[in-house]
């Protein structure tokens, strides 16, 4: 699949990826224009654990914010790693977000250009919160959310350290 400019599905991604962060703890204030897509529907595509289940729960309060909906499904790792490959490659996922664990499938899905450039949403202070900015992240984190021209294309905040072992 290439990788396109800027679409609704990109827009909603970025949307959504900033929201999840304040989701996750980080504290964001909300600013009107985050409700220029209210009404709009977004499908996430999560992995069963603590992550995903903390997404589930604040969904309401992301839908508070934007005006946006989630549903979300939450999947078994082993068979949501499946999932993603098989409809991502089809080109026509079920899903507008998805929880990439970075250990397994970054290479693969920035192979593929399966993931935007969330950089431009985190410097839109339309769609972040106007005190949050990349360099707010962990050097660690970042080294697995950016690509090495530094686009980040994925959010940092569920990087597992175990890596590093």
């Amino acid at each position: 699949m290439a990788h396109f400019g800027p679409t609704r599905r990109s827009l909603l991604q970025g949307t959504l990826a900033a929201s999840a962060l304040s989701l996750s703890g980080i504290p964001a204030r909300a600013e009107p224009q985050w409700k220029r897509y209210a009404g709009t529907t977004i499908e996430a595509n999560l992995i069963k654990g603590p992550r995903g289940e903390l997404l589930q729960k604040y969904a309401s309060e992301f839908t508070d914010l934007t005006g946006i909906k989630v549903e979300s499904e939450v999947i078994p790792e082993q068979q949501q790693r499946q999932k993603a490959v098989i409809e991502l490659t089809s080109g026509k996922p079920s899903f507008d977000i998805i929880h990439v664990s970075y250990h397994v499938q970054k290479r693969q899905f920035e192979k593929a250009g399966w993931l935007a450039d969330l950089t431009p949403f985190m410097n839109d202070p339309n769609l972040t919160a106007s005190d949050l900015r990349v360099d707010d992240f962990s050097a660690g984190g970042l080294q697995f959310a950016q690509n090495d021209k530094g686009e980040m294309h994925s959010l940092p905040w569920s990087v597992d350290y175990f890596i590093l072992y």
